[in-house]
């Protein structure tokens, strides 16, 4: 009897383990950071009037989260995480109308706070100037946008408690940012930045918070009080963002100018979330993340005159193609504070647990700290083109991309052009099971199968093509295929 229950005990464990293993991990987390940017202040002379168009373009967006709640319900309306600057945070105390949207912002319950700056500091009210480079201008900076950001949190909370502040008001990014003060006034998120070395590597972002190393920016350290939250530039650009970190070969930052080249198109954007996506639906345990900010000197209007920046319609796009095929469905919007909690709540799961760690300076696929391997290589600088819905009566998801073998992509105007013809490739899974189609129409037979984990591959039949759970790419063998 004892042997019997020994066997039954272990088989439980074993299956109990087995189910552990397989769970699902927690939905990606979509996140939408605005950064206040500094203001033109000829002379230092904060311009009012550049406040008030500002202002505006934040106005038109809670206008447009506004008509997609009211039209799809909440749970499809993006949490922002408002970092805020000192020199905005001023006129928003003194101007009613401002004050007010930022209230209804808050009043919401899902939109959470926190503190950008760049280089400039406080002279006088509303005269705020450009820091030298010295090595007492990031303690200055730092305590200005601080405490400017500060009080007009306790505004909009109704409470002058500084412990209470901290509390809404915890996260920090800046260019002049004094990491040691910040953390004594009780700081500890950071957001963007660190991440986005990533791209020199892999052409995508961090897909995980977790604590920095400071001497390396993909590096990690446990014992650090700081999370980071990664979040990509913004939506609807191609260039430079983010300084290159040093140690990295000139072989990965050739052609750039001290900065990061990132693809951030549309196009861009949507062929990332998809490998995200696909790498989550093979993950358990993790905390995943994908996000983006806007300045609110982004959002001007088309109509807007001379050149601002007009990135409305990029950011519409991305939003709706979320909603239309993630959110519910393994992805969920999150603010930065969301997002920290449930990273918290997993290290307390799984002490001394490794969230993210890239320690190499150069694209080393060993290294990778992610699964799918082949499909990372195979997705490298690809742009979405269209998501072929013959087969998803079947559960068998298609979709066609444009790859090319380099940073080969760029914007004029609003269009977005490659400087080399592409090739077509094709995403394919099945959403559950396997089913066996015919995409001979679609892209000829045979073709080029490639295999997801290892990059593998095959030449496989495109009439009978079998399609599982396991993504794979396949690329026609024809001239379309061709590099």
């Amino acid at each position: 009897m004892k042997a019997l229950l020994r066997s039954v005990s272990a088989v439980w464990i074993a299956t109990s383990a087995m189910a552990a293993a397989q769970q699902p991990a927690s939905p990606i987390h979509i996140t939408f950071v605005i950064h206040f940017d500094p203001l033109p202040a000829p002379g230092g002379q904060v311009a009012r009037w550049a406040y008030e168009a500002e202002r505006d373009n934040l106005a038109w967006l809670a206008d447009y989260l506004d008509r997609l709640e009211q039209s799809l319900g909440r749970d499809f309306v993006p949490h922002l995480t408002l970092e805020m600057a000192g020199d905005h945070a001023e006129w928003y105390l003194e101007d009613p109308k401002g004050f007010n949207l930022l209230r209804r912002l808050h009043q919401k319950g899902i939109h959470c706070w926190g503190t950008h700056f760049h280089r400039n500091y406080q002279r006088q009210n509303h005269v705020w100037v450009e820091a030298p480079p010295s090595p007492e201008s990031p303690a200055r900076v730092t305590y200005d946008h601080v405490a400017a950001v500060d009080k007009l949190i306790g505004k909009l909370m109704g409470s002058d408690d500084p412990k209470a502040i901290r509390k809404v008001n915890r996260t920090i990014t800046g260019h002049f940012l004094d990491m040691e003060m910040a953390a004594e006034k009780g700081f500890d998120t950071l957001t963007g930045g660190r991440n986005e070395a990533m791209n020199l590597f892999f052409d995508h972002d961090v897909y995980t918070p977790w604590r920095p190393a400071m001497d390396w920016p993909l590096g990690e350290d446990l014992t650090s009080r700081w999370i980071l939250v990664p979040q990509s530039p913004v939506p609807g650009q191609i260039g430079e963002h983010a300084p290159i970190p040093r140690g990295v070969p000139e072989e990965y930052t050739r052609g750039m100018r001290r900065m990061i080249w990132q693809d951030l198109s549309i196009p861009a954007l949507k062929r990332k979330f998809l490998h995200l996506y696909l790498e989550h639906r093979r993950a358990t345990g993790k905390v995943w993340v994908f996000g983006w900010h806007e300045h609110t000197n982004d959002l001007f209007p088309d109509e807007a005159p001379g050149p601002r920046r007009k990135l409305r319609r990029e950011l519409v796009e991305l939003i709706e193609w979320l909603n239309a095929n993630f959110i519910g469905k393994g992805a969920r919007y999150a603010n930065t504070d969301e997002v920290r909690d449930e990273f918290l709540a997993w290290e307390k799961a799984h002490p001394g647990q490794s969230s993210f760690n890239y320690p190499a300076r150069t694209r080393d696929w060993k290294q990778y700290p992610y699964q799918l391997k082949g499909l990372a290589r195979e997705l490298m600088y690809a742009h979405h083109a269209q998501e072929i819905t013959t087969f998803k009566r079947h559960g068998v998801h298609v979709h066609k991309l444009l790859r090319t073998d380099g940073r080969n992509w760029e914007t004029r105007g609003k269009e977005v052009i490659c400087r080399k013809p592409p090739v077509n490739i094709y995403l394919l899974w099945c959403e559950k099971g396997t089913q066996t189609i015919d995409l001979s129409q679609v892209l000829g037979s045979p073709a080029r199968q490639v295999e997801s984990h290892s990059g593998k591959e095959t030449i496989v039949d495109t009439a009978r093509l079998t399609v599982s759970e396991m993504p794979m790419v396949l690329i026609p063998s024809g001239p379309e295929g061709r590099r």
